[in-house]
């Protein structure tokens, strides 16, 4: 069946010579307008361009095949109503270098033509995600090490408060995962700087309107909840005659939850 574009996605097709933003929900023909786009400006009559000049990134390997292999399938049939056309055949053969690609690989891709001018080793590659687990253990194990080594007052506060016992597996935990949310920012030191800032508190006061403010007060309503439970429960075991307690009669408490 024959995509049929509505009338925004026809204008999104046919712009030209502008920026664009398009926001669409899932499954609403958002690879096949970008399909019909490319197709579009390789084959625009007034300004034409090869398939292979066109950079289209995606998320996944699997989606940037797919991309491919429409955008070929949509080549085809125009062939198909007309085979002698020398700029489909051109596009046809084009398309199997073209730059539909993913983000990493569109990167890698440039570090490879191009390591000579960073000063990389031409015989650099993509460390896998095992190898990448192993070499974050052993970096934050020699940087807790020396951290021990050190014994600067804040270190020896942060252990305290997060390792229980002989063990910090649970401080490299909020490490590791301190790590994964600040690498997934533009510019990770920024953030972690952002983060230490909503820990730097100097009274009460500061904890107003906070995030800690709000935890504090749940785990605070947590501990109430359970100890007017047991004093319930304690109540009306000692007291077999009664269906009901004081402390569950009085609702006052509830109305206090954050």
């Amino acid at each position: 069946m024959a995509f049929e574009p509505t009338e925004e996605q026809a204008q999104i097709i046919n712009a030209r010579n502008t920026s664009l933003l398009v926001s669409a929900a899932a499954g609403s023909g958002k690879t096949a307008v970008l399909v019909e786009r490319i197709v579009s400006l390789v084959c625009d009559k007034e300004n034409s361009v090869d398939i292979d000049r066109i950079l289209v990134v995606t998320f996944t390997q699997a989606a940037a095949a797919e991309m491919k292999e429409r955008v070929l399938k949509k080549i085809g049939e125009m062939l198909e109503k007309d085979p002698d056309n020398e700029h489909l055949l051109r596009q046809q053969t084009l398309v199997h270098r073209a730059l539909i690609t993913t983000t990493d690989s569109f990167c890698l891709d440039i570090i490879r033509n191009h390591f000579q001018d960073i000063g990389l080793d031409p015989d650099f590659r993509v460390v896998d995600d095992g190898e990448a687990a192993l070499i974050r253990a052993d970096v934050l194990k020699d940087v807790l090490e020396r951290a021990y080594e050190e014994r600067k007052p804040e270190f020896v506060k942060c252990v305290e408060a997060f390792c229980p016992g002989n063990d910090d597996s649970e401080l490299e935990d909020i490490i590791i995962g301190l790590y994964r949310a600040s690498d997934s920012f533009p510019w990770p030191d920024e953030f972690l700087l952002e983060r230490k800032k909503d820990h730097d508190i100097s009274g009460p006061e500061d904890l107003n309107g906070t995030e800690i403010e709000l935890e504090i007060k749940r785990s605070s309503y947590g501990l109430i909840e359970y100890a007017l439970w047991y004093l319930s429960s304690q109540y009306l075991r000692y007291h077999p005659g009664h269906t009901s307690d004081p402390v569950s009669e009085n609702t006052a408490w509830k109305q206090a939850k954050p």
